[in-house]
């Protein structure tokens, strides 16, 4: 039996993770009980829980104190965010925060959990493929079980996560933009997300991960960059394209083995090795073009696919000394996937390369540089100044649609004394189309010849009280689909796209 290529290449873009069967709007039924779901949310949220004093860790949770701009502030993060490291709304209620004593006692026993409901409004007044508003939320729930507290086994830990989406997303209906304007843009489900067992070695030097895992959690990540709403902020867009049903990054997580060692402060060395396809290949005619929707609750736990290995190195400088010097981070990976990819140096399927058309190669590789630097903190203060990111990707052009990416940013946080906690920045990404697509394009004789895409992200993030924040956001969409996509009504590519945004988000 041939063995199925990794990616789906049809004519135009790659389907967005936001997902296009969007458009068909939230189903009946299912949804109803979700709208249960989150009203029973919002009243725990309300409820309280436990005061925590927040702690500041990498959003990579790798080397270093990271910069000014650190997990706290992400909202386009995945960094594990629990009752302990994030602001809790449960903080503004004093002795009321924790009804009956029921987190406390469960935290003294090594068990701990946590609660975060986003919701948005996003909007395009120009550009795209149609103009429009539309609303999307995303509560996730996180839990930590230390099985050295509760069962005696130390260094043993179990991890579990799940969100519920809903709504209908920008990007999927309006935009068919690569990049996706949201970090939680997904399809409207109820997903287990990842599930694993951690052991740390080595009074903590060392650590191994086996389970259901996600790469957006550790690899090629900016604590900076997490500031910023768009996607590609967050996992950037050259492997979320490139990588089968997206790679292992929201919204699928994928079976996988992680291993870290951090010999001193200053080091830490990733290694993991991913099952290769997290929603396994599309087959048409069986099942959707849609990745999310072939594993829509998050479990199916593909074991059998080409694996994907990931490596990341990281140096961290700066941050030996709590509210002291400019920390900043420096990291290098590798990536290589065994599977096999499109060939886009042969034409097929009309011109363009898919995946059940065509030639295929075998193997995917890539490299990747992030840097994140602390340029100003305020005297006295541990995370209050201003951070700049830049991140930077190549990957092989002859089997990729995007063979290269860059982004960087400035970022400030707490500025003014009265507003300590605010933060905000400019943001700017491009991924480049292969220039073997482009051939292929001018091949098919289409007037969509896909050259780039570029955002330019403007946002502002308010911290109404502890655990709750309030974000506007601008972006302006260059080239979205990378001129891959057709107007309705000319047949010529879409126009740029400029979106508006406000999102709230609550933390428990």
């Amino acid at each position: 039996m041939t063995e199925p290529a990794q990616t789906t290449r049809p004519a135009g873009p790659r389907p967005s993770l936001a997902l296009r069967e969007a458009e068909r709007g939230v189903p009946d039924g299912p949804a109803a009980s979700l709208t249960t779901l989150r009203c029973v949310a919002v009243a725990v949220l309300l409820a309280g829980t436990a005061q925590a004093a927040p702690q500041e860790q990498t959003a990579s949770g790798g080397a270093g104190q990271g910069t000014v701009i650190g997990a706290e502030n992400a909202s386009n993060s995945t960094a594990p965010m629990t009752a302990d490291n994030k602001p809790s709304i449960a903080e503004n209620f004093g002795a009321l925060g924790d009804p009956g004593g029921l987190r406390a006692f469960l935290k003294s026993r090594g068990i701990t959990y946590a609660f975060t409901y986003a919701a948005e409004v996003l909007g395009n007044p120009t550009g795209g493929v149609k103009r429009g508003a539309s609303y999307e939320g995303r509560l996730s729930g996180t839990l930590g079980i230390d099985l050295g507290t509760l069962a005696g086994l130390a260094g043993s830990s179990i991890h579990a996560s799940f969100f519920e989406t809903n709504g209908r997303g920008l990007s999927g209906n309006n935009l068919r933009d690569l990049f996706t304007v949201s970090g939680i843009e997904a399809f409207p489900s109820v997903t287990l997300y990842r599930v694993y067992l951690e052991q740390q070695l080595a009074d903590g030097a060392l650590s191994l991960r086996v389970g259901q895992l996600a790469a957006d959690f550790e690899f090629f990540e900016s604590d900076t960059a997490n500031l910023f709403l768009d996607s590609t902020f967050g996992f950037p867009a050259i492997l979320a394209n490139d990588l089968p049903s997206g790679g292992p990054a929201f919204p699928l997580a994928t079976p996988g083995v992680r291993v870290k060692y951090a010999p001193s402060a200053s080091l830490t060395v990733l290694a993991a090795v991913y099952d290769g396809d997290p929603a396994g290949p599309f087959r048409p005619g069986v099942n959707s073009a849609l990745p999310q929707v072939r594993d829509l609750n998050g479990t199916l736990f593909r074991l059998d696919d080409p694996p994907l290995l990931l490596g990341e190195v990281q140096f961290a400088h700066g941050g030996e000394r709590e509210g002291a010097g400019r920390p900043g981070t420096l990291k290098v990976g590798y990536f290589h996937h065994f599977g096999l990819f499109p060939d886009n140096a042969v034409p097929a399927g009309g011109g363009q390369a898919t995946a059940s058309a065509g030639p295929t190669v075998r193997g995917d590789d890539g490299v990747y540089g992030t840097l994140d630097q602390t340029i100003y903190r305020v005297p006295g203060t541990p995370d209050r100044g201003i951070a700049v990111f830049a991140r930077a990707s190549s990957a092989s052009g002859d089997r990729n649609l995007i063979d290269l990416y860059a982004d960087a940013g400035i970022a400030f946080k707490g500025l003014f004394d009265a507003r300590p906690d605010d933060a905000f920045g400019l943001a700017a990404a491009y991924g480049r189309i292969a220039p073997a697509v482009q051939r292929q394009d001018y091949a098919a004789g289409t007037p969509l010849i896909r050259d780039f895409q570029a955002v330019v992200e403007l946002t502002y993030q308010l911290v109404a009280a502890k655990g709750v924040s309030i974000r506007p956001d601008f972006q302006y969409v260059i080239h979205p689909g990378a001129h891959g996509v057709a107007d309705p009504s000319t047949g010529q590519p879409i126009r740029n796209a400029a979106v508006f945004g406000l999102r709230v988000s609550v933390h428990y």
